[in-house]
């Protein structure tokens, strides 16, 4: 058991929308027993469920590992050291036995679609990649090396690797597992953001399938919509690429059972969330509802938009699924290539509706499912979309860093999901940000209004101008 299959087995338990507007606490004597990276994976891991904070209460391994970096004596950063309140209540709590936890894979295209890997394997990988922010540690690739050594890479499978920093890299490079897996057939990537967000070396072609320690798999993310991205533990990445096919370590008759150090653990407690089930029958199996009724007209598009600062929004509906990820509103190859707003607009929701950016019109407004911009927290993921007039979206419920990401640009993210039930791709639509009203042909509906902060903030065009406004006040 590795913190990545404990990771996977939350994302099953609760859901790639579970941890929308709460936060996770993680306690228990399988926390304690984790080493400090195993538990880096896991805040970083959480994200993928929506969470606004997953938390790990802090030790005497932590504060020791403080004390080395920075200097600062241990007892006063235990004496500043924040901790849950005696008798804080839970909405639930749950308890996940480590020992009996499985090696697990999470199979296109979600985070949750969790499978055990015996359930997987055999599964034909035309490439594996090992890193990123999540797994891309020390640890990680020390366990990597030592099922990679004296082995070779599959004919038919490329094995990338690339360390989470630069630091990692040089640790690496002196424990002589960067030569492990050169020797192996491995190519080695620099630390940053890579294949990861669809960048740099390691993009898959159309209809590749690969397996990954990365944190998230939805379509697109690794820059090719018609990749299928498994996800796993550093090992099972790096018995894949030997085998050319999902693997457990040691299964394949090819290569020796490595002597690998166990990792497992008495019991932990995952503390705070509660379940949400993911809702069905509001959109296609793909996520994407009919869009044959929209009025296909050219138009002149603005060059940005006004966001929300007036008081009413009029166009038509945009209508998406469940659990659109930021992905898919903006490819993330595109985050350090293209810099306008014209540029930026050209291409928002290309993966998921091709037609979007060249159709849509000012004042337009988009209705999705729940969770709708969950995944990576990129701006553009909002900035396209306000770059083409869009300046209200409408949602069951929204992930929780893309709905600050749509206030902070000045587009209103509005939680209505009686509205999203009921609306249909190409209705007339005005939204009433002052009243709280969402006026449709199926009829009105009411959303609580913004807060009068929020509001200014929205009707400034975003937080940047609306600090601007408030200094030259001062």
């Amino acid at each position: 058991m590795t913190a990545k299959d404990l990771c996977l087995q939350v994302s099953k338990t609760l859901g790639a929308d579970g941890g929308l507007y709460y936060s996770l606490e993680f306690a228990g004597p399988g926390v304690r027993s984790l080493s400090l990276e195993s538990r880096m994976v896991i805040p970083n891991s959480m994200a993928e469920i929506g969470v606004k904070n997953a938390y790990l209460p802090p030790d005497q391994s932590v504060f020791n590992f403080l004390e080395r970096r920075t200097g600062i004596p241990r007892e006063k950063i235990e004496a500043q050291a924040i901790f849950p309140d005696d008798g804080a209540t839970y909405t639930a709590e749950y308890d996940l036995q480590l020992d009996q936890l499985e090696p697990l894979v999470a199979c296109p295209h979600s985070v949750d679609n969790v499978q055990p890997l015996a359930a997987v394997a055999g599964q034909h990988v035309d490439m594996a990649f090992i890193g990123t922010c999540t797994n891309g540690r020390l640890e990680d690739l020390a366990a990597a090396a030592q099922v990679l050594r004296g082995q070779t890479v599959h004919t038919g499978t490329r094995l990338l690797v690339i360390p989470a920093s630069n630091q990692v890299y040089l640790e690496a490079l002196q424990e002589g597992y960067l030569q492990v897996f050169i020797e192996a057939g491995a190519s080695i990537g620099v630390p940053g953001c890579g294949p990861c967000m669809g960048n740099h070396l390691g993009i898959p072609a159309f209809g590749e399938v690969v397996i990954s320690s990365a944190n998230r798999n939805f379509k697109g993310r690794m820059g090719q919509p018609e990749a299928s991205i498994y996800l796993a533990a550093p090992a099972v990445v790096a018995a894949s690429a030997i085998a050319g096919s999902i693997s457990a370590p040691g299964e394949s008759a090819a290569h020796a059972a490595p002597d690998r150090p166990a990792m497992r653990l008495k019991s932990r407690s995952l503390v705070g969330n509660r379940s949400i089930k993911r809702s069905t029958g509001l959109v296609t199996e793909d996520g994407l509802l009919s869009i044959e009724n929209i009025s296909l007209v050219r138009h002149t598009k603005a060059t940005h938009s006004q966001g929300a600062d007036e008081s009413t929004s009029g166009g038509k509906v945009w209508k998406y699924g469940h659990n659109v990820n930021t992905d898919q509103i903006f490819p993330g190859k595109y985050t350090y290539t293209l810099t306008t707003p014209e540029d930026i607009a050209a291409h928002a929701l290309e993966d998921l509706d091709p037609l979007f950016a060249e159709f849509v019109r000012p004042g337009d407004v988009i209705f999705g499912g729940s969770n709708f911009g969950c995944g990576s927290s990129r701006e553009q993921a909002v900035t396209c979309l306000k770059y083409n007039g869009v300046g209200v979206l409408v949602s069951g419920s929204f992930a929780r860093i893309f709905y600050r990401n749509a206030v902070n640009q000045g587009v209103a993210a509005i939680i209505c999901p009686e509205a999203v039930a009921v609306a249909r791709p190409g209705d007339p639509v005005q939204v009433d940000l002052v009243n709280g009203l969402i006026h449709l042909p199926a009829g009105d509906f009411a959303f609580p209004a913004f807060p009068p902060n929020v509001r200014a903030i929205l009707e400034a065009g975003g937080l940047v101008e609306y600090t601007k406004k408030a200094r030259s006040l001062e």
